[in-house]
Order: structure tokens, then sequence, then C-alpha cells
């Protein structure tokens, strides 16, 4: 099977080509400028361009991981969200039309508003941010082409994946391990919402997900919550980065609204149709991710942001 992976260098994209590689897959990896060298082939462009739907001639499937995902950074580039994460998934799933290959979208948590309650794929979609609306877009594209075309489609969500291979801009909110990671290691102050949970899955495990649902073929045409299902404290966060990193930084209150604004995923459905279940503890990840930022350098970067991590 030839399976191209957009986005084959990011955080995720980076723990499920290399794995689908060593089972024997033919693995495209396309990224808009780095090279990635842990893939049967590479190509250089951008996903809304022409070259990207040449790119997957003669694929079986294609996993659509390449995007932007900051929200704060949404907020001040609507449009390049918009062309990256919306018009970039029309041009894949064009791709995948042409092609006959069966695509997968890869989803956020963002497309909900936070709940109380953990959210379930049914919950009605209200986002709060540009990102968040480009990416329900992208759904509403995905569930276009599967019903006007006939194009074997899936949707995963993702909820706050971390671990090697993540890297944060400057200034965004989004990324809180690797935010809290850098500022500890570099023995800066700790900001938190003192209520706000989230749900952080190893970007591993996400990879898992993804394997498990491509290989059932029960799951075309459905939507999946790819996560871990446990609610996490940011100061519990924050908590666990200090003593893995024996950190002397403060943890800092910087907000205390927000009771019951998490972002924690019923994952019911991917556990009961693809066996799916998160297998890595969160010290354990985290400890993995403190390691791999240790060997690049992490810590003697940016200054902490000026808000607390979203």
């Amino acid at each position: 099977m030839r399976i191209l992976i957009t986005g084959s260098t990011g955080l995720i994209g980076s723990h499920l080509a290399p794995r689908l590689v060593r089972e024997g897959y033919y693995v495209i990896g396309l990224t808009s400028n780095t090279t990635d060298r842990q893939v049967s082939e590479h190509r250089v462009c951008d996903v809304a361009s022409p070259e990207a739907v040449e790119a997957a001639s003669g694929a079986d499937l294609l996993i659509h991981l390449g995007g932007l995902a900051d929200a704060s950074s949404s907020r001040a580039n609507p449009v390049l969200y918009n062309r990256i994460n919306a018009l970039g998934t029309l041009h894949m799933l064009e791709a995948a039309r042409r092609s006959k290959s069966a695509f997968v979208l890869a989803s956020t948590q963002r497309i909900f508003r936070p709940q109380a309650q953990p959210i379930d794929e049914d919950t009605h979609p209200a986002p709060v941010d540009p990102y968040g609306y480009s990416k329900l877009v992208a759904e509403q594209w995905v569930r276009m082409y599967r019903s006007e075309y006939g194009v074997p489609t899936m949707i995963l969500r993702f909820f706050s994946v971390y671990g090697p291979g993540q890297e944060v801009a400057p200034g965004a909110t989004s990324g809180v391990v690797t935010i809290f990671l850098r500022a500890a290691l570099a023995q800066r102050d700790l900001f938190i919402n003192n209520h706000m949970c989230r749900d952080f899955t190893y970007a591993g495990d996400v990879a898992d997900g993804i394997r498990a649902a491509i290989c059932q073929p029960a799951a075309w045409g459905k939507t999946y919550h790819i996560a871990t299902g446990v609610a996490t404290h940011l100061r519990d966060l924050a908590l666990t980065i200090k003593e893995i990193t024996q950190s002397r930084s403060r943890i800092v209150v910087a907000g205390e609204d927000g009771e019951g604004e998490n972002y924690v995923a019923d994952i019911s459905r991917a556990r009961d149709e693809l066996g799916y279940r998160a297998g890595m503890p969160l010290a354990d990840g985290v400890r993995l991710y403190a390691q791999w930022l240790r060997e690049h350098g992490a810590g003697a970067a940016e200054g902490a942001p000026d808000q607390t991590p979203a």
C-alpha cells in the first residue's frame, strides 16, 4: 500500500511515518519546507498548491496531518489559517478523488467550545478562534467529498498532543506541555489557570490511534476522538514537570476563572470500535519529551508568554 502523509515531519507525522515504513508500507512524505529522510519518498510543496495534488497521484491512502495549529496565532492570521487548513484540505481531498484513494483528516478539539464534561464526537461544534473555524470548515469539506464523490473518508480529532518533535513558536499559547517544559528547564515561572483541565495525549499514542483506525474497515465514514479521556489540571501538569526536571521554577496563578472550561475527550467510540487505548502515562511521556528537549538545547530561548497557555 502507498500512503501519502502530509506534515510527515511534524509532531504526529514524525511518530507515524517511520512506524508505517517499518511495517512495510510505501510512505510518501509531503512537507512545506523540511526534508524527511524517514520515509520511502519525499516531496516539498505547499498543501494548498497544485504540486500537492500531483504528489498524491497513485496513493492508496492519504493521511492529512499538515497544517497550522496555534490558536493565538490564528487570531492574528485568519486568512492564512483558512488557506492552509481549509483550502489545503480541499486540495488534498481533490488529490484523493483523482487518485481514488481513501482520506483521513487530522482535526482538533478546538472545533468545540471548552466544556465541563468530556466531549464526545456528537457534541455540537462551536469554535472560539479562527484555527477552530478553519478545521471545522475542513471537516465539512471531508463530509462533502464523501457524500458527493464517494471518497472513503475518516475524521480523527486530537486533544492536546505532546511529545518529542514538538516545537512551539515564541509567544504561542497552544502546546502547554512544551511551554511549561521549556520554562522549567530555563528556571522561568510557570503561569497557570487554576481551574482548567486538558487531555494531554502522547504523540506515539496518537500514531497508534491512527494505525488502529486505518486498519478497521468499519471505521470509514466515521469520526473518532483520539486522546486519553483523562482530565489533568494545569497545576498538576506544572507540578509533574517541576518534579521531572528538578526545576526551581515558581508556579504562578495567572487566572482563577475558567472553571469547567476544559478540553477532555470522551474516547468511548474509539475504545469500543477501534480497540484504542492510550498507553503512555503522563509522567512517562513528559520524561521522554524533557530528555528530547534537553538534547535539542531547550530552555535557553524565548521567555514565557504573557498569558496562561491554553
